[in-house]
């Protein structure tokens, strides 16, 4: 089954970059994110928007019009949990503690509130534009987990996700933006924290310990550069 998610996903990367190379947009711009990435599951803190891992990101984004553009991402997150942190009773007695890897690949629709001429300097839209953004993403997760006694067990999947991000972007030059953005990853899997039924760990007793009517999600809140390049005639004559 992972095996059919991986062919099915590099199908989808092969679809995106044959559009963007065979002129579907010609103007285009890179990314790079850096800030942090927050667990929301079984294990650990209730607060569930105060980061507390690192992780970054990689973006390529190609035009379709001035309100909208066709991304791809590349994330590497840190994701942990641990229950003596917790304000719960039940879950400091259960004292279970996590740590994780996330690589994701993300594809999808950014749209700009405002449309941006990122070249058009007598554009007043064009310095400053709120965005969000959304699509699919594969997730390629590994981790292990300790119990009370010290009993530790690793995992590893892969799973699909459901980005949602909102953000905002300000033009610092021609060719570069400043941009800041925060967004939460809803996921297909339980396991990100290794207490599935379905997870390698529960073979060594992790059991009882999730919600199996709610999958893990995390969060990414990052603040970036872009760098922006390409023909923008084709798009940008307003």
């Amino acid at each position: 089954m992972r095996t059919a998610y991986m062919n099915q996903f590099k199908l989808s990367i092969l679809l995106f970059f044959f559009l963007t190379a065979t002129g579907f947009a010609q103007q285009y711009e890179i990314g790079l994110f850096g800030g942090g990435a927050k667990y929301i599951g079984d294990i650990g803190k209730e607060d569930y928007f105060l980061p507390s891992n690192a992780g970054g990101s990689l973006l390529f984004k190609s035009t379709i019009n001035p309100w909208m553009y066709m991304r791809m991402g590349f994330s590497y997150l840190a994701l942990s949990g641990d229950d003596s942190e917790s304000s719960s009773l039940g879950r400091q007695l259960r004292n279970y503690a996590f740590d994780s890897h996330v690589i994701e690949v993300s594809m999808g629709i950014e749209y700009n509130f405002l449309p941006r001429n990122p070249f058009k300097k007598t554009a007043k839209f064009n310095k400053l534009t709120p965005y969000m953004f959304s699509g699919i993403s594969m997730i390629n997760y590994s981790g292990s987990i300790t119990n009370k006694t010290n009993l530790t067990a690793d995992y590893n999947g892969l799973s699909w996700g459901i980005p949602m991000v909102l953000g905002i972007k300000y033009k610092i030059s021609e060719h570069f933006l400043l941009a800041f953005e925060s967004g939460a990853r809803y996921t297909f899997t339980d396991e990100l924290d290794g207490t599935s039924k379905d997870s390698k760990a529960f073979a060594f007793n992790f059991r009882g310990t999730t919600n199996v009517n709610s999958n893990d999600w995390y969060t990414f809140t990052s603040v970036g550069i872009i760098y922006t390049f390409g023909d923008l005639s084709c798009y940008f004559g307003f």
